[in-house]
């Protein structure tokens, strides 16, 4: 069921525009949420299996994933299911910065607020393609509110005007554009 809204989501993404500051937290909130039970899980799995604990921003390999055959249906189904679904709040993110990113500053100004959220997934194999596109996006936005910060202390709307200015000028070709369609089953 879950699935099948963020597969529509997914869908329907490249035509998001100037989405609320709500909607954009509650998807940073979502990301941010499942990201920690993957981890968890994967955590778990790797220290079950080396006996050590492991640092948690540690991607998954492929010999990972050959280890996870010996782990029990549920776990190897939730730490796909965790992967799918993160996968797919990515690429609608990834989607609207694509397609609208100059008609979403309050999505540029969410990500920006909790650009953390997304380092440990620059490495890892199933996402870093997407989070390569989040964070051109982000270190394009934080150097310009960087350029223009000439005082210690910016307020949330002048940070929201450097997002709308420099969404003019952020070259549309710059990112990989990555819609594919879901099958809503």
């Amino acid at each position: 069921m879950h699935t099948n809204l963020l597969a529509t989501l997914a869908n329907m993404s490249n035509h998001f525009k100037q989405l609320s500051p709500y909607v954009c937290e509650k998807i940073t909130t979502l990301f941010k949420r499942l990201s920690k039970r993957f981890k968890k899980l994967l955590v778990q799995v790797n220290e079950n299996h080396n006996g050590t604990s492991v640092d948690q921003s540690d991607a998954r390999s492929d010999a990972d994933s050959d280890m996870m055959s010996v782990y029990s249906p549920d776990i190897v189904n939730d730490l796909s299911i965790y992967e799918e679904v993160l996968r797919m709040i990515l690429e609608i993110v990834n989607a609207c910065l694509a397609a609208k990113l100059n008609r979403n500053p309050n999505l540029v100004y969410t990500l920006l607020y909790n650009r953390d959220i997304f380092e440990p997934f620059q490495e890892h194999p199933s996402f870093q393609d997407i989070v390569v596109n989040i964070e051109s996006v982000l270190t394009y936005f934080s150097n310009r509110v960087d350029a223009e910060n000439k005082e210690s202390d910016i307020s949330v709307n002048e940070v929201y005007q450097i997002i709308q200015q420099a969404a003019l000028q952020w070259p549309s070709d710059k990112l990989k554009v990555r819609i594919q369609l879901k099958s809503a089953q």
